[in-house]
């Protein structure tokens, strides 16, 4: 009898120990595409906005930057991407991007914000 419960008790231990490693393989996978991403997008954002004319580079930041990123979105989370700074010239751009799970096994939520300064050669 002692024996069924011990590895009852091992089995439930190694299931709940899989399941924390896998929770944190999905959470590192999700924060570095969420960094990734969200770096890749401004440095195309500011090359595009840095060639339009000074007056309509605040209307465009957001449009550009949500073309860039829309295909390599994750499949099953919620993307919300926020403009939290710009300044028009000399260029620099904050963006924040948050990532949430829709499915309830793993709910993963990642924020991230990046600012980009344009530097002239």
């Amino acid at each position: 009898m002692k024996s069924i419960i011990l590895s009852a008790a091992f089995s439930v231990l190694t299931f709940g120990v899989g399941l924390a490693m896998i929770y944190f393989i999905l959470f590192d996978h999700v924060n570095s595409q969420t960094r990734t991403l969200l770096k890749r997008g401004l440095q195309e954002t500011i090359l595009q906005v840095s060639a339009l004319p000074i007056e309509s580079r605040r209307t465009q930041v957001l449009r550009i930057f949500a073309d860039f990123i829309r295909p390599d979105l994750l499949d099953g989370y919620r993307t919300t991407v926020e403009l939290m700074d710009m300044n028009v010239d000399p260029l620099a751009i904050r963006i924040r991007m948050s990532v949430v799970a829709t499915n309830y096994l793993f709910p993963i939520s990642v924020s991230s914000d990046e600012t980009i300064v344009e530097v002239e050669p």
